[in-house]
């Protein structure tokens, strides 16, 4: 192999290193929770956030329910983290993950937490069983207890009929059954539903988040940053190429 092969060879691996350590969710530990553990997973950009999710899918209920839930989290999980890691917490409690300042209705909706996690983190394909979409393996990633279900946000955007006004969040649809004048299955779908207590509201599932930065202590197995991999690489390559023309 010429010296040019050896050197493209080297900086195709030591990207794709660079781009899977990037994109890779870490299991940070546990909390018990009602008497049982779940995950603790690390996502370290959620759209600019370092986030830790709870690995728990909190039974359909109504919004504001869901809403206090997640806020008294706090007091009743007892954090189990693995030795080498350690969270300080940037926001005071648990919380509903975030739709964006402009979410969107349909498939494909990246831009807020759900989104982000199911299609850039967990790569799970959205779209619609009338285009041959089939349901995605929920259990692809660190997450064990995800629900082809809907999961509430915690943003709010009211839906006005002109002579009323319904108070309304947005959900994101892991699983959803569409209606006339569909009558399929939509995945990676995100709306807009009801969340009051009337007759218009509606129940759904529930994941909790909350911002921190994680830190791993030296006595851990440290994965190092992308751009560490990039300069550690060029420099191995730049080795490799003075050792060549020392040959030569």
């Amino acid at each position: 192999m010429s010296t040019g092969l050896k050197v493209f060879a080297a900086l195709v691996i030591v990207f794709s290193l660079a781009a899977s350590v990037q994109a890779e969710m870490i299991k940070i530990g546990t909390a018990t929770y009602n008497q049982a553990d779940y995950n603790l997973i690390w996502d370290d950009n959620n759209n600019g956030n370092s986030l830790v999710w709870l690995d728990y899918s909190a039974p359909a209920a109504y919004w504001g329910n869901q809403m206090a839930w997640a806020a008294g989290l706090d007091n009743d999980l007892v954090y189990n983290l693995d030795p080498e890691y350690s969270v300080l917490w940037s926001e005071s409690a648990w919380r509903l993950p975030c739709a964006g300042n402009n979410p969107s209705y349909g498939c494909h909706a990246a831009t807020q937490e759900m989104g982000h996690l199911y299609y850039d983190e967990l790569c799970l394909t959205g779209g619609y069983s009338s285009g041959g979409v089939t349901a995605p393996d929920l259990s692809c990633g660190p997450f064990e207890n995800l629900a082809l279900a809907g999961y509430w946000t915690r943003t709010e955007d009211p839906i006005d009929y002109g002579f009323f006004v319904v108070d309304a969040a947005w959900a994101f649809f892991t699983e959803i059954y569409r209606d006339v004048p569909y009558y399929d299955m939509g995945y990676g779908f995100q709306d807009i539903d009801a969340n009051g207590n009337g007759f218009f509201a509606v129940q759904h599932n529930a994941l909790a988040v909350r911002c921190g930065e994680v830190e791993q202590s030296p006595a851990g197995s440290v994965i190092p940053e992308p751009a560490t991999l990039f300069l550690f690489g060029m420099g191995g390559i730049g080795m490799a190429a003075r050792v060549v023309r020392r040959r030569k």
